[in-house]
């Protein structure tokens, strides 16, 4: 069973209270919550929630008799639901149920802070104490990793990345290496740009497994802090990227290009070294090349 126990016990009302959002409770606002389900897994104790666009509520809530649910607040009347549950009713029941997980329980399982026994790290690198450095993993001399980061097993950092405060980096990602800045010589050699410069990692990034973000060639390959990059995302030299950006699993970001802050590339786009200022929402599968 997909059971997930909460760090502490609190009362649906003093969740509600802690998260601080909009809400009405139905039923009773001293339920005590200590799991988090599924509908499906629901039980005492227990909180779930309810899709918005959920058809047929009383056959998905029969499951949840004795739980305490988030649910949409249509402005429909529900209390007929409510019954022997607790409803906390939500403008967007799938996002406040996230906060109350991370609230309770965290955005993914604790890691142990320290370097694995597994694990290269050279004696000139600068690992935060409180950092989590995973098996089979490989820093370099001049790398730098911040307070609470969590470098997950089979990475690789290579000298000149540099990243900031509770950074999550997934396995096999590879962070730093050269890319492919090649022109043509008049006799078809192919010359490489020197790849000099290194890459900048802000606070609060996630980035996805097996992921490969450029080291730059003159300068830094730049990602901005809470930015989010899915896994086999593919990362060019000298890219900036602004803050709280999601670029979706599979993505291509060509050397140079450049996104504002609060950019939403879907999974599968490439994006052929230009500028997208902030806010811009590319669909999934689309070529950016103007």
């Amino acid at each position: 069973m997909a059971r997930f126990e909460s760090l502490r016990a609190v009362t649906a009302a003093t969740l509600v209270e802690e998260l601080g959002q909009p809400t009405r409770i139905l039923g009773d606002p001293e339920r005590r919550i200590s799991i988090l389900a599924s509908l499906d897994e629901a039980g005492a104790d227990t909180l779930c929630f309810l899709k918005a666009d959920a058809t047929d509520p009383h056959r998905r809530l029969a499951p949840a008799r004795a739980a305490s649910v988030v649910m949409a607040d249509g402005g429909e009347p529900v209390d007929d639901l409510a019954g022997e549950r607790t409803l906390i009713l939500v403008p967007d029941p799938r996002r406040y149920f996230i906060r109350a997980f991370q609230h309770l329980i965290g955005i993914e399982p604790p890691q142990e802070p320290g370097i694995h026994a597994g694990a290269h790290v050279h004696p000139e690198a600068e690992i935060a104490p409180d950092a989590s450095v995973g098996p089979g993993t490989s820093i370099e001399a001049g790398v730098s990793v911040g307070a609470g980061c969590v470098i997950h097993g089979g990475a690789r950092l290579y000298s000149g990345t540099r990243i900031g405060a509770r950074v999550v980096v997934q396995a096999n990602t590879v962070l730093g290496a050269v890319g492919q800045s090649y022109e043509r010589d008049d006799d078809g050699e192919f010359l490489l740009m020197p790849h000099f410069a290194g890459i900048r990692i802000g606070d609060d990034a996630r980035i996805g497994a097996n992921s490969t973000i450029v080291r730059g060639t003159l300068q830094d390959t730049e990602i901005g802090a809470a930015s989010v990059l899915g896994n086999h995302v593919n990362v060019g030299h000298n890219v900036i990227i602004g803050q709280r950006s999601h670029i979706g699993a599979g993505s291509i970001v060509c050397g140079s290009s450049r996104l504002g802050d609060d950019c939403w590339l879907s999974p599968g786009v490439i994006i052929k070294s230009v500028a997208l200022g902030n806010n811009v929402m590319v669909g999934t599968g689309a070529v950016v090349t103007k």
